[in-house]
């Protein structure tokens, strides 16, 4: 890379492009020749920030929203930098509030959907605000979370075009669940999980389940939702509890390969594979 770089994002752009962002600038690395092609810099810097890449009709556009500044100020931004892979450019837009440690969620008609995150005064917040890809602008969803949160996941589910999300914090570890329809645009269900977590990973399986595992602090426990039956199931425990991990899908083969993240002594270097 062509600089010094922690708590960014790399979203693929296409089969030889990913784009590596945080602080003012992003590199466009070519994996095929295994080198930067091109160093861009952004509108706003940011760092913590969350990364959602979409295709439209054959334009692909990275939408860097929310975070910290690259100076590291105790404030969060409401700014988002939309890089157009088109012309390479960055256009500045702004969500409604300021947000970190939300969550970006790409859909299938083109959109994302922001929720939840800190904001500014400590806040937590519930809400909801849209991007609308077609006039590149930002619109607030009237509905709303049941409970406030962030450091919580949220995962798309196409048989039932709706967006789960699971756990997150506040006070504490939160052990509900929101279930978003994105088409009418509004909740269908909420409840509770078998466990409260944050900081986790929910993982998409190749059957349609969403995989949840871990989360703080060092949990080792690992649940199951079912989008036909709307129901949580347990499943077998992590080896080792890890929370700040990756959970990754081996298309494959089905099994997810769990790997990293903070122990109850430290860091791990440690993987696991989750046979579904």
């Amino acid at each position: 890379m062509t600089r010094i770089r922690a708590y960014h994002t790399i979203d693929r752009l296409s089969t030889n492009v990913l784009l590596i962002a945080r602080d003012k600038t992003v590199d466009l690395y070519d994996p095929i020749k295994e080198k930067i092609n091109s160093t861009i810099n952004m509108n706003i810097p940011c760092a913590w920030h969350k990364s959602s890449t979409i295709n439209i009709s054959g334009n692909i556009k990275t939408l860097l929203s929310g975070g910290v500044p690259g100076n590291w100020s105790s404030a969060f931004l409401s700014s988002a930098n939309l890089f157009d892979s088109s012309n390479n450019t960055f256009i500045l837009r702004h969500m409604s509030v300021a947000r970190y440690y939300h969550t970006s969620t790409s859909l299938p008609n083109g959109n994302i959907l922001i929720a939840g995150g800190q904001t500014m005064g400590n806040g937590v917040l519930n809400s909801l605000e849209l991007f609308n890809s077609s006039s590149n602008s930002f619109v607030t969803i009237a509905a709303t979370m049941s409970n406030n949160r962030y450091y919580h996941t949220a995962t798309y589910i196409p048989s039932i075009q709706s967006i789960l999300f699971a756990g997150g914090y506040i006070s504490g570890n939160i052990n509900t669940y929101d279930l978003f329809n994105v088409t009418t645009l509004t909740f269908v269900r909420n409840g509770t999980l078998k466990y409260a977590r944050c900081a986790h990973t929910a993982t998409l399986l190749n059957d349609g389940r969403i995989l949840l595992v871990g989360g703080y602090p060092s949990m080792n426990q690992v649940e199951i939702f079912n989008p036909l039956t709307f129901t949580f199931s347990v499943a077998a425990n992590l080896s080792t509890g890890r929370s700040y991990h990756t959970a990754t899908l081996l298309d494959h083969s089905g099994q997810v390969l769990v790997c990293g993240g903070d122990g109850a002594s430290g860091y791990l270097k440690t993987c696991e594979l989750y046979q579904p």
